[in-house]
């Protein structure tokens, strides 16, 4: 593969990843029926905003965090062309794939930014797509997927502001990553407020006297602000809508 482009190998990487994940999902869940609670109920999440009495956006419920059912809405309204989408919650299995094919461009990504060796760099990224929870992860239609995509997203960009404190790598990796891997899972709240401390530190030690406070401060800001926005306007939201303020928990 020496003779592929970086861009084309990435292209190839997600294109194989997707249509791996994809079959296999298609052979658990539409072939054998093999079906998980959390992935069919976000399956019934997203029919709900399409087809129930009241079609509406907060039909997608307060119990799960909204963004991967939100995803599958486009699927779900495929489903009366191919009803296994729905009935056999193969939206989930495609939405999954998606996301974990994204997760190993970006593991592949880590390595070509650092300029390491392209067989290395291949050989990684293989051991990781065909990890078998990778590979469960990647097709079963459950949240752990979008969820490795926006931390690997996040950690990749976080190494390059590492390089070069380009402000620009901490809006990506803080300011989109975190917020939407929060919108995937709880569990995010963890790792956001590690990676603001991370950074606020790192911007500490390598910042002049004077206003080195005041850069980490707004380093620690940038970072991990959105995910306490995007926090505390899901329990707002729930407690607006529902009556119980963090019932999710």
């Amino acid at each position: 593969m020496t003779g592929i482009s970086d861009r084309r190998l990435k292209i190839l990487a997600f294109a194989v990843s997707f249509a791996v994940y994809t079959g296999l999902g298609y052979w658990l869940q539409v072939r054998h029926g093999f079906i998980l609670g959390d992935s069919l109920s976000r399956v019934y999440a997203a029919q709900s905003v399409v087809y129930s009495r009241d079609p509406h956006l907060a039909a997608i419920g307060f119990i799960f965090t909204p963004l991967t059912a939100m995803v599958e809405i486009p699927f779900i309204a495929l489903s009366p062309v191919f009803p296994p989408l729905a009935g056999r919650a193969f939206s989930g299995s495609i939405i999954s794939a998606l996301f974990m094919a994204g997760a190993v461009v970006q593991i592949l990504s880590m390595g070509v930014d650092r300029g390491l060796p392209r067989w290395y760099c291949l050989t990684i990224t293989a051991l990781f797509a065909v990890h078998p929870m990778i590979l469960f992860y990647g097709s079963n239609g459950m949240s752990e997927a979008p969820f490795i995509f926006f931390i690997t997203w996040a950690v990749r960009r976080l190494i390059l502001w590492m390089v070069d404190d380009d402000v620009h790598h901490l809006v990506a990796a803080g300011g989109i990553a975190m917020g939407l891997a929060y919108l995937t899972r709880y569990d995010a709240l963890a790792c956001i407020g590690v990676a603001g401390a991370v950074v606020a530190t790192t911007t500490y030690l390598r910042g002049r006297r004077f206003p080195r406070v005041r850069r980490a401060l707004l380093d620690l800001f940038i970072m991990s602000g959105p995910g306490v926005v995007a926090f505390l306007g899901w329990a707002i939201a729930s407690w607006l809508i529902t009556g119980e303020a963090f019932a999710q928990f």
